[in-house]
């Protein structure tokens, strides 16, 4: 039975070393690729609307007082539509912060001549104007928003441009 015994190892031993040899000939299998999943295709802003969102990221860095970043957000603003009012609204009320007059009273003309009826437009110059003891000019545009259909909007917000800076300057 020894033999036997002995007969019946090598054959097992050999079985072993017949499968490592054949597994080590067969090439590993790639595995199966995953379907491809196509996303939906993009669907591009408007040029009004990139000029909104880069104005509303300008009004954050604004409210930070990070005057130049809020510069190079409406830079791209009105870079994308140079036609966007509210750009040129919150370009005033940065310029007035950093005590560049000139810029400050150019860009709310710009925003008035784009948007005659915008009241927040109106509201903004006219505090301007307040600010530099321009009382008669700042009264005329108070009069004209109080005049324009809804004269309450967003200028009284706690998140309006006029609302930030009056919060900017008391400080």
């Amino acid at each position: 039975m020894p033999t036997h015994n002995r007969h019946l190892s090598r054959v097992l031993i050999a079985i072993c070393a017949l499968s490592m040899l054949v597994g080590c000939n067969t090439t590993p299998k790639a595995p199966e690729p995953q379907p491809r999943v196509v996303p939906p295709p993009q669907q591009l802003a408007s040029p009004a609307d990139r000029a909104r969102m880069h104005t509303d990221l300008a009004g954050g860095y604004y409210e930070r007082a990070q005057m130049d970043i809020a510069i190079e957000e409406l830079n791209l603003a009105v870079a994308t539509d140079p036609g966007y009012a509210p750009a040129y609204n919150l370009y005033g009320l940065v310029y007035a912060v950093l005590g560049d007059d000139r810029k400050a009273e150019q860009s709310f003309e710009r925003a008035l001549a784009l948007a005659p009826n915008d009241s927040d437009v109106h509201h903004n110059w006219g505090w301007y104007l307040c600010q530099h003891k321009r009382e008669r000019e700042a009264l005329a545009q108070f009069e004209a928003r109080s005049a324009l259909p809804n004269p309450i909007s967003a200028a009284r917000s706690p998140r309006s441009p006029a609302t930030r800076w009056r919060a900017m300057a008391s400080r």
